[in-house]
């Protein structure tokens, strides 16, 4: 298995999380792109009242040098259902489903909800298989959360050979991203990290985990719950692998003295 080392879970007041998500894939059910999912819409209004249907299509450019016009392919419609504030949603469509949170209160309750999806598309399409199942955390550290004046300083959380690439003194770097995958028997772990800039210039380091496994396994809740389960305790031994040792209470602490001991 992959070795990192083993941390507990400690809860951050000002966690860098922007994003969690999970997807599971499923063999094509045609039942779900033909007949508007209403029972499976009653079984999560309650928590995710907001509903949004989604037409996806794909252009492509053939025959440019005949003259032939622009071409398009219609891809799967995806059903969506939020919560009112839009922070969380749920997924559909005909060969996945998955939960989507920008508001992470924890593994407790993100698992609650993702066991909601898997149950209900479990009683009401029974799925073959399960194809694919994915979990990803998408980490975004900046002087907001952590504290710091500085981004300088943010970066003095990092591990020294996540950096290394992003402080060549001939090339000082604003904005770029590197991609380290890892592989351990049917576990595929990607690790994207660096730097990237907002809308307002403001620079934030990436950690952006994702973890998923491709090898067929029954579509039965129980099952994909214990690995989303290994998933994420694998993923949080990442995240805490990617910082330097006694970072973690700076995402605690509003203190600005911290910054002087990193």
């Amino acid at each position: 298995m992959f070795t990192f080392p083993h941390f507990d879970h400690i809860p951050l007041p000002n966690s860098p999380l922007n994003e969690v998500v999970c997807q599971v894939q499923f063999p094509p059910i045609l039942q779900i792109s033909e007949k508007p999912p209403t029972e499976f819409q009653d079984r999560v209004r309650n928590l995710f009242p907001l509903f949004e249907l989604q037409h996806n299509f794909e252009f492509e450019l053939s025959g440019v040098p005949n003259g032939q016009p622009l071409t398009s392919k219609t891809l799967p419609t995806i059903y969506r259902f939020a919560t009112m504030d839009h922070a969380s949603m749920i997924s559909l469509n005909l060969q996945s489903c998955g939960f989507h949170t920008t508001d992470y209160a924890g593994w407790d309750s993100f698992s609650t909800n993702l066991r909601a999806v898997l149950d209900g598309v479990e009683s009401i399409y029974q799925p073959a298989s399960a194809t694919r199942i994915g979990l990803r955390y998408v980490n975004l550290l900046t002087p907001e959360i952590t504290g710091f004046s500085d981004f300088e300083a943010v970066v003095r959380l990092i591990r020294p050979e996540l950096i290394a690439p992003f402080t060549i003194p001939a090339f000082p770097v604003s904005e770029g991203l590197s991609r380290l995958v890892s592989e351990h028997g049917n576990q595929h772990l990607s690790l994207i990290f660096g730097f990237v800039k907002d809308e307002t210039a403001q620079r934030s380091f990436v950690i952006d985990l994702d973890l998923f496994t491709d090898t067929l396994q029954p579509f039965e809740t129980e099952e994909m719950m214990n690995t989303c389960d290994t998933f994420h305790n694998i993923l949080y031994d990442a995240f805490r692998w990617c910082l330097v040792e006694d970072s973690l209470q700076v995402f605690s602490s509003d203190s600005p003295e911290i910054e002087d001991k990193l």
